[in-house]
């Protein structure tokens, strides 16, 4: 499936990134993990956010959940890590339908 983020007020390239636009899940796979860098600058700035979207089309019989997408936020931070939190309290999910295997 696909996997898109969407500037906001944080700046792809400058406050983030996201190291793929595809994620696969395998067949013994229900979560997967995607990485997305907060880049952190010497800018002082407020809180800046980003939404990060899952799209079809959706393979080998996965369909996607009722949340797909979710907002980003990077919290201001003195840290040379930076911090983020997502605000939205539920997880994108998709759900693969069981199949037959002959």
């Amino acid at each position: 499936m696909g996997l898109e983020a969407v500037s906001s007020s944080a700046i792809y390239g400058l406050d983030y990134s996201v190291s793929s636009d595809d994620v696969m899940l395998l067949s013994h796979e229900a979560v997967k993990r995607v990485p997305i860098e907060i880049i952190d600058d010497s800018l002082p700035e407020l809180e800046e956010e980003f939404i990060v979207r899952l799209l079809p089309p959706i393979t080998g019989g996965a369909t996607l959940g009722q949340v797909t997408e979710c907002t980003v936020t990077i919290t201001q931070s003195d840290d040379p890590y930076g911090a983020f939190g997502i605000y939205d309290n539920e997880l994108l999910t998709v759900y693969m339908l069981a199949t037959e295997q002959r």
